[in-house]
């Protein structure tokens, strides 16, 4: 269930990147905001990586 929330967070910010890329065009906000939207699929994709690795080991 968790990850769900984690990818509803990640719709947010490129929705809310795409938002300010419309109203103010790119700008320092626009970046950062798809900057740590990138880097949260990064870190929940190596999260999920962990996860199935960990279980392949306990079998």
């Amino acid at each position: 269930m968790k990850v769900w929330f984690s990818y509803l967070a990640i719709a947010g910010l490129i929705l809310l990147g795409l938002f300010d890329l419309v109203n103010f065009g790119l700008s320092i906000t626009t970046v950062s905001t798809f900057a740590i939207a990138i880097l949260f699929i990064i870190s929940l994709y190596n999260s999920l990586q962990n996860k199935k690795m960990q279980s392949k080991k306990i079998k």
